[in-house]
């Protein structure tokens, strides 16, 4: 037994080296999966499914409006997805909505391989599957049963049929007049290589939820990519969906792992209103889009302060937009660089509603946060009188 577990702890050590990797350099999720010997989406799950972020944009806005510009005007492009891409619109349900908005929706062909890697894999294992992962200093057992296996091959499968059903799949040959330093990729990309090297072939757009990928496509190969927050607002704002099927496919998207989605306080109220759950779960995981490292912090207090107003005008100020109210208070306390208390003055102000007043103070003491904000205050005061 000693020997299986001390190759189950490799295993994790080789995993925390991938995903430290992936953290700390400019990696696109090719090059990961690559070293990691896994495709794209596994990796990109494995990020979600364990609390990490994946690098899908910088949410810095003029990044976020040249991406939705070129989008405007790509609707008679090629497009063409990397295979997370594709497989994540896929789970969002609106890949054919995007193929009928951008009718040269492409794959390369190795995209489509990863699926039928991934098949091959699980069909390995038609009596079930058991495996061993590293946990803290113990080890935990998964085990799939054999219907569960059948379920995932028969899923997958229903998926790459579904893609390649709606995408053009194209060969991957690389364009003759390509130069050798864009050749090197090849043995760093993976399979995305072939996105880059298909969108150089055919004058296409890249659209790839993987922000890296997307940065080596513009500022290496001078080509135009977009990402997924232009797509879906593009689609949104030509009528391809309504605001209630877009905030809904935010709320999926909120759940896959991302580092940045784009919100605002209407889209926060349809959120809102399509969480059905008792605790607000899933309204609450689109909540962690606020108060995040490095965000405008400006931004984020108006578009919270939007939110809670119309939460309380929409419900009449009753539980549900109060319970809304405390997540978004939990997040806006997460900010770095600014006390509680301006953030609690600039929320309150910009929302300018007594009841959402009132419900702001009864919160903070119930946190036992109010000593802390009048503390705040009084030495504000008081450096202004020394001021002055």
């Amino acid at each position: 037994m000693t020997p299986i577990l001390e190759s189950v702890h490799a295993r994790r050590k080789s995993v925390e080296r991938l995903e430290e990797n992936y953290r700390q350099h400019p990696m696109p999720l090719g090059a990961i999966a690559k070293a990691g010997g896994g495709s794209t989406i596994d990796f990109a799950v494995h990020l979600a499914q364990s609390g990490q972020r994946i690098f899908s944009a910088t949410g810095h806005a003029s990044d976020t409006e040249r991406e939705f510009a070129i989008a405007r005007k790509s609707f008679d492009r090629v497009l063409v997805l990397d295979a997370y891409k594709a497989w994540l619109l896929d789970k969002l349900g609106v890949l054919k909505a995007v193929k009928d908005a951008f009718p040269n929706l492409t794959l390369p062909a190795s995209a489509l391989d990863e699926f039928g890697e991934m098949i091959e894999e699980m069909g390995r294992n038609p009596d079930g599957r058991k495996s061993m992962t590293a946990h803290d200093d113990g080890y935990v057992i998964h085990e799939s049963t054999a219907e569960e296996v059948e379920e995932h091959v028969a899923s997958l499968e229903q998926t790459r049929n579904r893609i390649s059903g709606t995408c053009r799949v194209v060969g991957i040959e690389v364009s003759a007049d390509a130069d050798g330093s864009f050749l090197r990729f090849s043995d760093f990309l993976g399979s995305q290589f072939d996105c880059l090297s298909v969108i150089q072939r055919e004058n296409g757009v890249l659209v790839s939820a993987d922000l890296r990928l997307r940065q080596i496509a513009t500022e290496i190969c001078n080509e135009q990519a977009f990402g997924l927050d232009a797509l879906l607002r593009v689609m949104a704002i030509e009528g391809a969906f309504s605001i209630e099927a877009y905030a809904d496919v935010l709320l999926k998207l909120c759940g896959q792992g991302h580092s940045y989605v784009s919100l605002n306080g209407q889209i926060l109220q349809r959120m809102l209103m399509a969480d059905e759950t008792a605790a607000l779960e899933r309204f609450e995981r689109a909540a962690d889009y606020l108060g995040t490292p490095n965000a405008d912090i400006d931004s984020h207090i108006m578009a919270a302060a939007d939110f809670v107003g119309r939460a309380f005008r929409y419900y009449a100020g009753g539980l549900k937009a109060k319970r809304a109210t405390g997540i978004v208070l939990r997040r806006l306390l997460q900010f770095e660089g600014i006390e509680l208390a301006d953030t609690l003055i600039r929320f309150v102000s910009a929302v300018d509603d007594t009841r959402v007043t009132d419900y702001v103070g009864r919160w903070l003491k119930g946190h036992f946060l109010m000593e802390i904000v009048e503390r705040q205050i009084e030495a504000r005061n008081a450096a202004n009188i020394r001021s002055q």
